[in-house]
């Protein structure tokens, strides 16, 4: 009878421990929206520092967005990103499964809604959502876009994006939807610095569909295992690893199309890369997702070195800046001022 009371009393425990969580699902902007009218007057080279560190705690739109909002003259949907960022939102916290929960952005039905937009995003782009959490600990969630939203000139979606999650326990990792993260109560987005963000991403989102589509969930993946480090210069073969994404389906089986290749020891170069990335990837969870394809174009994205990569390891990488953050305070977020640009 005691071991049973004692059950009872853990298991209340967690459950008002989840409960108090829950509350801390979304931020709400503390201080006053502002007349952003000025700064949208400008040209993009007249922006500065102030200006994009405004445009982040007023709209949670990063200063890489910022400025493909503005190349692509769509700066004014600046102005209902700060509506969204500033508007009170209701949350409802639905579980997974015996152990796990999820907040969501509903209306007053109940039912799961889009409070937020996202903004123009690239293939590798990793988003991440606090809104995930273990009775009472947030472990939260992360994914990489493998396939970004087409938008035509009026800044209408005309192809839907798609995201590659590693979800839970007992469900393969599988694609979804880009525009269901609208749904979240808070997510950041975050890209890779530099001029190589571009080619890299697209490189690392080829490389999560072709190795890690379908692969099991395995919670502590990495922590007894050493993570694979291809055994040759891998940015060497990004153009190989970019022809990947024009592969066709020959007698079955995937095949790369063999006229990119300059050299035949290339194409053995490049194959021997697909052997040891498909053999590492027998198991993984959503954050070790990420960073192993990243780390195998010579990137670690995991901010504190441990044998575990966690999506709070990832967000705090000071190898990535800000694209997006909603319902989080970016004062608080702890990398975002540090990965504004200098102006």
């Amino acid at each position: 009878m005691a071991g049973a009371a004692a059950l009872a009393a853990l298991i209340s425990a967690l459950f008002l421990w989840s409960d108090v969580i829950e509350g801390q699902a979304h931020y709400q902007p503390e201080y006053p929206q502002t007349d952003l009218t000025s700064i949208l007057q400008k040209e993009e080279a007249q922006l500065t520092k102030d200006d994009y560190k405004t445009l982040l705690v007023q709209t949670g739109v990063g200063a890489a967005a910022v400025g493909q909002l503005w190349r692509d003259g769509r700066k004014e949907e600046l102005l209902q990103h700060q509506q969204n960022f500033f508007r009170p939102i209701a949350v409802k916290c639905l579980r997974h499964n015996l152990f796990t929960s999820g907040e969501y952005a509903v209306n007053s039905a109940g039912e799961k809604v889009q409070e937020a937009k996202l903004v123009p995003l690239q293939a590798g782009d990793i988003l991440i959502t606090p809104c995930s959490h273990f009775f009472g600990w947030r472990n939260g969630h992360a994914g990489i876009v493998v396939e970004p939203p087409v938008v035509d000139a009026s800044g209408n979606i005309v192809s839907d994006g798609m995201v590659l999650e590693s979800v839970t326990v007992g469900v393969n990792s599988r694609l979804r939807r880009l525009d269901r993260w609208e749904s979240y109560p808070a997510f950041v987005v975050l890209r890779l610095r530099g001029s190589e963000a571009s080619d890299v991403g697209r490189g690392a989102a080829i490389l999560a569909r072709q190795c890690f589509y379908d692969v099991p969930y395995q919670l502590l993946t990495g922590l007894w295992e050493e993570p694979w480090q291809p055994s040759f210069p891998v940015p060497k073969l990004l153009p190989a690893i970019e022809a990947a994404a024009v592969a066709e389906e020959s007698a079955g089986a995937k095949r790369l199309e063999a006229s990119v290749q300059e050299t035949a020891s290339a194409w053995e170069q490049e194959l021997r890369f697909w052997a040891e990335a498909q053999e590492k990837s027998k198991g993984t969870q959503c954050a070790h997702l990420i960073w192993s394809c990243y780390r195998a174009l010579g990137y670690d994205l995991d901010s504190d070195g441990g044998r575990i990569v966690t999506p709070r390891d990832l967000m705090e990488s000071p190898l990535l800046q800000v694209v997006q953050i909603y319902g989080i305070n970016p004062m608080e977020f702890e990398t975002a001022s540090a990965k504004l640009p200098s102006r």
